[in-house]
Formats: C-alpha cells, structure tokens, sequence
C-alpha cells in the first residue's frame, strides 16, 4: 500500500487520493482478521491523551524491531529522549497478545483559504494493529494500562524544584525581583 501511495501521490489531486485509498483498504480488510485503531495528536482542537501517552510510553520499550529512532535532549533535561520516527513499526505484547505500532502522519488541507492561511498541515498520528478477536481487551485493558503507565513513568521524571527569591541588576543599576528555580539534589548524589 506504501508504495501505491508512493508511486501515484505525485500525479493525482489530493481529494481523488483520498477517496482511492480508502476504497482500496475498505476493500482490503474486508478480507483480514486485523483491526486497526488511529491514535490521531488531537481530538478536534484538544490534545488527544491517549496519543500524548503513547509517546511516553512508546520508547520505554525496547526498539530492536525497528531500524529509525528519533533521538533528541531537551534543554535542561539530563536524559535523551527516544521515539519513533515516520513509518517505523514497534511490536509489543500485552496479555500474550501481538499489537504492533506504527507512527505516521497525513496532510491535511485546511478548510479556510483565505490570504494568510496555509494550504496544508501535517497530522500525526500512531497506527495500533492486532488481531479482532482481542478488540475488548485492546481497548478495556491495554489502552487505559497504557494511560495509567505514561502518568507514572511522567511522575518519575519530574524534578522537585525549590525557588528562592534573588536579585537581578538590570540595565541603569535598577535592581529586579525574580524567582528562580533550584534543582534538588539528592544527598546520595552530593556524597559522590
């Protein structure tokens, strides 16, 4: 499908592509005993939880299946952060249940083309396929199990911050209050 898309992407209108591939994998899971679940970014204009999740919980497991991770440090933080990049497949189980992952994204036009407006925008989204025989359990057990560890794996990261008081000298010698914040240090750490 992948290379379909590819190949005829160039040559037709974005609508008619629309409505070819969807025809086509209407017509192809009609013959699979696959279900798949789309994890878009957003749930209309809030931030879809689920996916916000999925991407925390994502890189915890481990990548041997896929061959592209996206690896970055944000500012202040000490660890990397892992995740998947487009069209990388990760394969996890769940109750002796196969669930395999892809992150993707579409364009998607946008609505209003009035002067300013851009003609499109990018939607992220994770792909979750598996058997249809485990669909209850999918959404019953794995998906809130996924929620329930992406809140504790968040917890642990964050870092207690003290702020103190202090006084910055700005330009002219005027003198300004701000607080700043201090990381805490765990005294097993300061004993090394």
């Amino acid at each position: 499908m992948m290379v379909v898309r590819s190949v005829v992407q160039p040559f037709l209108p974005r609508e008619l592509r629309g409505f070819l591939f969807s025809g086509i994998r209407g017509f192809l899971s009609r013959f699979s005993n696959e279900m798949t679940m789309v994890i878009d970014e957003y749930d209309g204009i809030n931030p879809n939880e689920l996916y916000q999740a999925a991407q925390v919980f994502l890189p915890a497991k481990q990548f041997p299946s896929m061959r592209r991770v996206r690896v970055s440090k944000p500012v202040k933080e000490d660890e990397l952060t892992l995740a998947m990049d487009q069209n990388q497949v990760l394969v996890d189980t769940f109750a002796g249940i196969k669930l395999k992952w892809v992150f993707a994204s579409r364009q998607v036009g946008s609505g209003n083309r009035g002067l300013n407006s851009p003609a499109s925008r990018e939607v992220q989204f994770f792909e979750l396929t598996f058997h249809k025989k485990h669909e209850e359990v999918v959404r019953k057990s794995y998906l809130p199990f996924i929620v329930s560890q992406a809140r504790s794996m968040k917890q642990e990261k964050k870092t207690l911050k003290l702020y103190t008081v202090s006084f910055d000298c700005g330009y002219g010698g005027n003198y300004h209050q701000k607080l700043c914040s201090v990381k805490m240090i765990n005294s097993i750490e300061l004993a090394e």
